[in-house]
């Protein structure tokens, strides 16, 4: 975005943030204009930019977001212009909002890395000082430690150079007087020498003899001197090594620290993105994964209108009766084993299942997304439902249970969708399409399927179709029923 950056324009840029009506991008607009004006030194315009996708995070998606939009207003202002003193003071103030709201420490990775980096790029004493400040009630006593540990490690290492420089002036230095002191040392035994042979060739022996003995005298303690010089040169030498040793396993303590740390965040990162994907899946056994991609991006989900939506009801005959002959805990393994089979014939055939209530089965196919073969599909469905309880009656009749023989009903018309409660909510549809897929399950026979005519005009002739007369339903006209069977070649003779 290019941004003239004047005062009527500051007000147009507004202005067309204003306008913008969804709310992420909003946020990332204001981000982006707000770096603008923080490359063009326009300190107070940008950090009201920043506010404002601030404020709308808050109204998006609660503390939580405007958490995170803070988070990266603090990341542009680190990138852009740090060293500004006005973006510093601004980003510590930013700094201390996120660790007072941030009680469970939720965000602490995000928040550490923030201070990391500003104090990887911070020099100043000063500022060091309001950072340690910020972040002191924040962290545990090691982790603060370390921080202070990460900039002063630096600062040590500069001394220890210096000092090891002096030492080496020094080292130079009394190399140079070593030198002069041989220098002065060789002039002295050609002096002695001169003398001696002076002495010597006069009749004083005993005073040349004192004076020699002098002479040694002298060379012992210029000879002690200079050996005092070397070991001060030595001890100098050791010093400015043993401190590089330390600041070397300071370095490497602190890189290990620094690797723990991280190692730590990528744990952290990999338990949020796995627990995400366990909150996804649960969502998407709820919802249909539109509705509940919905949900995610927006928060809520609206209710929308169909005009053609497939209902089928699955329910069992006698289930009365069955009750009586199974226990509670019998009878309700009876409809898991059932119900956990016609979820998976449900997820084969595209079937969107709504709910069970009771013995009954409702699922749905044409909504939320529709295709041309969804009435046909939900068609297959209830057939392979029928041959699936014929299956496992079979069992059941050898093992001396008694049978789950089923009603299946189906109507196609307009249909009202979406996502209702606050707790437990469910995704769920109403019409009076609802009510006639009922009327028809309640009507039909066991072992068939029974549809009205609306739902017959969206088959073509892939089916045969037996006409049984109509049902009354409450507040409408009678619905016309007919049972739907599979087409059956030439050679299989008549339907019976």
């Amino acid at each position: 975005m290019t941004l003239a950056l004047s005062g009527q324009n500051v007000k147009q840029d507004m202005q067309v943030l204003k306008a913008t009506n969804n709310d992420q991008e909003f946020i990332r607009l204001a981000l982006q204009m707000g770096q603008s004006y923080l490359e063009a030194g326009q300190w107070a315009t940008a950090f009201d930019f920043f506010a404002e996708a601030e404020k709308k995070g808050r109204k998006f998606g609660g503390l939580n977001a405007q958490n995170v939009v803070m988070i990266a207003s603090c990341e542009v202002m680190i990138n852009c212009c740090y060293q500004e003193n006005r973006v510093k003071s601004a980003l510590f103030r930013k700094l201390e909002g996120l660790i007072e709201r941030d009680k469970n420490k939720l965000l602490q990775p995000k928040i550490m890395g923030l201070i990391n980096r500003a104090n990887q790029e911070e020099k100043d004493s000063e500022y060091l000082g309001q950072l340690y400040g910020i972040v002191k009630q924040y962290l545990s006593a090691d982790d603060y430690d370390r921080l202070k540990a990460e900039n002063g490690l630096a600062i040590e290492a500069e001394k220890m150079k210096e000092s090891l420089a002096i030492g080496e002036g020094k080292k130079d230095s009394l190399e140079r007087n070593l030198s002069m002191t041989s220098i002065q040392l060789n002039q002295v035994n050609e002096v002695k020498d001169s003398m001696s042979n002076e002495l010597f060739a006069k009749d004083g022996l005993i005073k040349n003899v004192e004076y020699k003995l002098f002479l040694d005298s002298l060379m012992d303690l210029r000879r002690e001197d200079l050996l005092n010089q070397q070991l001060e040169i030595i001890t100098i030498k050791q010093k400015a090594n043993d401190r590089m040793r330390i600041a070397l396993i300071a370095l490497a303590t602190s890189l290990l620290l620094i690797s723990f740390f991280l190692y730590k965040i990528w744990s952290y990162s990999k338990i949020i993105k796995k627990e995400k994907a366990r909150s996804e899946e649960l969502l998407l056994n709820i919802l249909p994964s539109e509705i509940a991609r919905e949900l995610k991006d927006n928060g809520k989900v609206e209710t929308d209108y169909y005009e053609h939506g497939n209902i089928m009801f699955v329910d069992f005959v006698g289930f009365s009766q069955i009750a009586k002959l199974r226990s509670p805990k019998e009878l309700v393994a009876d409809l898991n084993d059932c119900f956990m089979a016609l979820d998976e014939l449900a997820l084969k055939f595209g079937v969107e299942k709504i709910k069970t209530i009771g013995d009954a089965y409702m699922c749905v196919t044409g909504i939320p997304v529709p295709s041309e073969n969804d009435t046909d599909r939900l068609v297959q469905f209830g057939f392979a439902i029928i041959q699936y309880l014929h299956d496992w009656n079979q069992k059941r009749k050898t093992l001396g249970l008694i049978p789950f023989e089923a009603r299946l009903g189906i109507h196609t018309g307009p249909l009202a969708a979406g996502v209702v409660g606050k707790h437990k909510f469910c995704f769920d549809v109403w019409g009076d399409t609802v009510n006639i897929a009922s009327r028809l399950e309640s009507a039909g026979k066991a072992g068939t399927i029974c549809i009205s005519e609306a739902t017959r005009s969206r088959l073509g002739n892939s089916y045969d179709f037996e006409s049984i007369g109509m049902v009354g339903v409450k507040n409408m006209q009678p619905i016309k029923m007919l049972l739907i069977h599979e087409k059956k070649l030439a050679a299989d003779g008549p339907i019976s």
